[in-house]
C-alpha cells in the first residue's frame, strides 16, 4: 500500500512554528507579491498565500498588473519596493504573461534585492527556493516508509524530470549540494525520435517530476515501490493510477504545494529578522 503525503498537515506544522517565532519577535513580517496579468491559477495562488500570511500573524500585499504593462514598469515599481523598509519580501508571480520573454523575466527577477527574494527566484538569492524547501521536505518525510529504497546506498541517487526548466534548475543544484547523485532529464527532448522518457522514468528509485507539462507520467512509467516527488501545478505530471504503484507519492493538489507556500512564510520571517 502506497504511502500518500500530507501536504497540508505538513505545511500547518511549518506554518504553527513560524507564527509562533512571529508572536516571540513582536514583528509582523511583510510582503507583498507582483501579479502581472488576471489568469486564474495565478489569482487562486494568491488567494492559498494570502490565507497563510493570516494564519502566521503576516501581512501580504498584492500589486496587481495589466498583462500590457511593459518589463520597465516593473523593474521601477521593484526597485522602489527595495528601498521602502515596510516590506521585508518581494515576490513576481510566475509564469508572467506569454508576451514576456524568458530574457523579460529573468531581467525583471534579478532587480529584486537578494535579501528580499524570499521566493529563491535569483542565483544569488540569500533563501533557498521554498518549493525546492518543500521537495527536500517531502523526500525526507519519504525516509519515514516502510521500504527498502530510503535504507539502502541508493537513497541518494534520484530522476529529476524537467531538469532544464526554472524549477528543475534550482532543484538540481540544491539536491547536489545536499549530497545527491542527480539525473536531469529535459522533457523537451521528447521532441525527438529516439528519445524514451520512460526508460528515465522507469528505471528511478526516486523520481522528481518538475515538467511543466501535465499528466506525462503513466502508470507504466513506474517503478513499483518508487518515491515520487510530483512538482506539477496546478495539475501534476503524475497520473492519478499511477499512485498504487509508488510507495510514497506527493499528490496533486495537496502535496508539494501546500508546504512551498508555508515555506515562503518561513523565508519571510527569516527576511524579516534580517531586515529590522
Amino acid at each position: 500500500m502506497n504511502n500518500i503525503f500530507d501536504g497540508k498537515a505538513k505545511a500547518w506544522e511549518i506554518e504553527q512554528k513560524v507564527a509562533e517565532k512571529i508572536k516571540k519577535t513582536g514583528e509582523t513580517p511583510k510582503l507583498v507579491s507582483i501579479v502581472v496579468g488576471d489568469e486564474e491559477n495565478a489569482i487562486m495562488y494568491q488567494r492559498m498565500k494570502q490565507k497563510a500570511a493570516d494564519r502566521v500573524g503576516a501581512e501580504l500585499s498584492i500589486t496587481t498588473l495589466d498583462e500590457g504593462i511593459g518589463k520597465d514598469t516593473i523593474k521601477e515599481l521593484i526597485l522602489k519596493l527595495n528601498n521602502d523598509k515596510k516590506f521585508d519580501g518581494i515576490m513576481l508571480q510566475l509564469p508572467l504573461p506569454a508576451n514576456f520573454s524568458l530574457g523579460d523575466r529573468d531581467e525583471i527577477i534579478n532587480c529584486i534585492l537578494p535579501q528580499k527574494d524570499v521566493d529563491g527566484m535569483r542565483d544569488d538569492s540569500f533563501y533557498v527556493a521554498p518549493v525546492v524547501k518543500a521537495i527536500i521536505t517531502a523526500l525526507n518525510e519519504s525516509r519515514h516508509v516502510n521500504s527498502t529504497i530510503s535504507k539502502t546506498d541508493i537513497a541518494k541517487e534520484l530522476t529529476l524530470i524537467g531538469a532544464n526548466g526554472f524549477v528543475g534548475r534550482k532543484a538540481v543544484r540544491f539536491l547536489e549540494k545536499e549530497g545527491y547523485e542527480v539525473v536531469g532529464v529535459d522533457v523537451d527532448l521528447q521532441e525527438f525520435d529516439n528519445f524514451d522518457l520512460k526508460f528515465f522514468t522507469k528505471r528511478a528509485n526516486i523520481l522528481i517530476c518538475a515538467a511543466n507539462k501535465p499528466n506525462i507520467i503513466s502508470k507504466d512509467m513506474i517503478r513499483k515501490g518508487a518515491i515520487v516527488i510530483d512538482v506539477g501545478a496546478p495539475v501534476g505530471n503524475l497520473q492519478k493510477d499511477a499512485y498504487e504503484k509508488c510507495s510514497f507519492v506527493t499528490p496533486v493538489p495537496g502535496g508539494i504545494g501546500p508546504v512551498t507556500i508555508a515555506c515562503l512564510m518561513e523565508n519571510l520571517l527569516t527576511a524579516c529578522l534580517k531586515c529590522r
